[in-house]
C-alpha cells in the first residue's frame, strides 16, 4: 500500500511543512552598503578612532630615545601627520554632511547606548593631530609661532572634550538602556579626552616654558584640572569593567578588543601626571622666584607624585595589558573573529602606554624602560599596518561590518522616503520605512 495512502484509497491529510525561516539581516562581508549616499548615511563617529590610531604614530616616533635613529624617522612622522590630516578632514566633512542632511540621525546618535560613545573619538582625535604637529615642527625647528598655533587649538579641544565627557555620560545615567552583562570598557571613551587633553596640555606647557611662562602656568594648570575628572571617573569606570568580569566573563567575539581600551587611561594618565611634575620643575621657579618653597621645592615635590604615580598607573596598564592579551587568545580559539571598527582598539590604548613608557625611560634614563617602548612602538605601528589595510578594503567594498550603525535602525519611517533604494534595502527596511525581519546590531566596540 502506498503509504501516502490511507486504508481507504483516499490520500491522507499531511501537515504543511513550514517554510524555513528567513535568516536575520547579518553585518557579514557580503552584505554592503551601496553608493555614496549609502556610505554617508552609514558614516558613524567610530571612524574617528582610525585618524586616532593613524596621529599617533608620529608622535612615538619622534619620542624614541635613540638620538642617532630619530632625525631619520622625521619623513615617516610627518607622512603619518599628513595621512592623519587628510582623514580628519575626510571624516569631518562627510560626517557634517550625514548630520545635515538627515538631522534626525544626530539625536539618534547620542541617545545610542553604545554608538553614543564614540563621539569621544573626535576630540581625541583633534589632540592626536595637535601632538602631532608639535613633534613635527619642533622636529624641523619651525619656530615659535607653531607652537602659539597649537595652543589655540588646544583651548577649543578642551571645550569639546569637556562637553563630551558631561554630556554622554550624563545621557548614560538618564536615557540609555545599561544591562550589567554587556558593560564593556567602552565606557571610559567619553572620558579618555580630557585625559588625553591634559597629557597634550603638558607638552604644551613644557614648550610654553621658555616663551611664555605665565601663558604656560595657565595651561598647566588647566591640565591639571582635566586630569581629575577624567583619571578619577576612569578608574571607578574600570572597577565596574572588573566586575563585569567577574561576573560575566569576558566579552563576546565582537568585542573582544574592547579589552585593550584600559591601556589608554593608565597610559595617558600616568604620561600627563609625570610630564607635569617635569614642567613644574621647570616652570615654578620662574613664576615663584623670590619662594624657594613653592619654586623648587614644590615643583620637586610634584615631580616625585607624577613619577610614582606614572610608575603605578604604568604597571596597571601592563596588568590590563596581559588581560586582553589572554581574552583574545581565548575567543581567537574558540572560534573565528571578524574584522570590524572596533579593532581600531589595538592602536591608541597601546601607544598610550607606549607613550608612559618612553616619558618613563626618558626621566629615569633607564634602558629597561627605553627598549620596551621601543618594542610597543615597532608592535603598535604593525598593528596599525594590520586594521589600517581591512579598513580600506571594507570602505571600497562598502561592507557593512565597517559602516556599521546601528542606531539608524530607530530612524523614524518617515524619513525613509529621502533615502536611495539602495540604501533602505542595505539598511534592513522596506519601501515603507519597515523593517525586515529582526535587525542586528554590531557593537563596533
Amino acid at each position: 500500500m502506498d503509504p501516502s495512502q490511507s486504508q481507504d484509497g483516499k490520500p491522507r491529510n499531511r501537515k504543511p511543512v513550514p517554510p524555513p525561516p528567513s535568516p536575520t539581516p547579518s553585518l557579514q562581508e557580503d552584505d554592503k552598503v551601496k553608493g555614496i549616499t549609502g556610505r554617508i548615511m552609514h558614516f558613524s563617529p567610530s571612524w574617528f578612532s582610525v585618524t586616532m590610531g593613524t596621529g599617533i604614530p608620529c608622535t612615538l616616533l619622534l619620542s624614541l630615545p635613540w638620538p642617532s635613529v630619530v632625525p631619520h624617522l622625521r619623513i615617516p612622522a610627518t607622512m603619518f601627520l599628513l595621512l592623519d590630516l587628510a582623514l580628519f578632514f575626510t571624516f569631518t566633512t562627510v560626517i557634517s554632511v550625514r548630520y545635515i542632511r538627515w538631522p534626525q540621525i544626530w539625536a539618534l546618535t547620542w541617545h545610542h547606548p553604545t554608538h553614543s560613545l564614540f563621539i569621544g573619538t573626535f576630540p581625541m582625535s583633534l589632540f592626536t593631530l595637535i601632538s602631532g604637529t608639535i613633534s613635527v615642527t619642533q622636529a624641523y625647528g619651525m619656530g615659535e609661532g607653531w607652537i602659539w598655533a597649537m595652543s589655540y587649538c588646544w583651548w577649543a579641544s578642551v571645550l569639546v572634550s569637556i562637553l563630551v565627557a558631561f554630556m554622554v555620560p550624563f545621557l548614560s545615567y538618564t536615557s540609555h538602556k545599561n544591562v550589567p552583562e554587556s558593560l564593556t570598557s567602552a565606557l571610559i571613551l567619553p572620558i579618555v579626552p580630557t585625559i588625553t587633553g591634559s597629557a597634550i596640555g603638558a607638552v604644551l606647557a613644557a614648550h610654553m616654558t621658555k616663551i611664555s611662562p605665565k601663558y604656560a602656568m595657565n595651561i598647566w594648570l588647566t591640565s591639571y584640572v582635566l586630569l581629575g575628572p577624567g583619571l578619577l571617573l576612569a578608574m571607578m569606570i574600570l572597577t565596574l569593567y572588573l566586575q563585569r568580569l567577574i561576573h560575566h566573563h569576558i566579552p563576546p567575539n565582537e568585542t573582544i578588543v574592547s579589552s585593550f581600551l584600559p591601556l589608554g587611561p593608565t597610559g595617558l594618565g600616568g604620561f600627563a601626571l609625570l610630564k607635569m611634575g617635569a614642567v613644574a620643575v621647570e616652570l615654578f621657579p620662574i613664576i615663584y622666584p623670590e619662594n624657594r618653597v613653592k619654586g623648587e621645592v614644590a615643583g620637586w615635590a610634584l615631580w616625585g607624585v607624577g613619577l610614582g604615580g606614572a610608575i603605578l598607573l604604568w604597571a596597571l596598564g601592563v596588568w590590563f595589558f596581559l588581560v586582553a592579551l589572554a581574552s583574545f587568545f581565548l575567543r581567537w580559539r574558540e572560534g573565528e573573529l571578524t574584522f570590524n571598527m572596533g579593532y581600531w582598539g589595538f592602536t591608541f590604548p597601546l601607544a598610550s602606554l607606549t607613550l608612559s613608557t618612553l616619558l618613563i625611560g626618558s626621566e629615569l634614563d633607564s634602558m629597561g624602560f627605553n627598549v620596551v617602548g621601543t618594542v610597543f612602538t615597532i608592535t603598535m605601528i604593525l598593528l596599525w599596518a594590520g586594521v589600517f589595510v581591512p579598513t580600506i578594503r571594507g570602505a571600497c567594498s562598502g561592507s557593512k561590518v565597517i559602516f556599521a550603525a546601528p542606531c539608524l535602525s530607530n530612524l523614524p519611517p518617515e524619513v525613509w522616503p529621502q533615502v536611495s533604494t539602495e540604501t533602505k534595502a542595505d539598511s534592513g527596511r522596506d519601501g515603507d520605512g519597515n523593517l525586515d525581519g529582526e535587525g542586528v546590531e554590531l557593537q563596533t566596540l
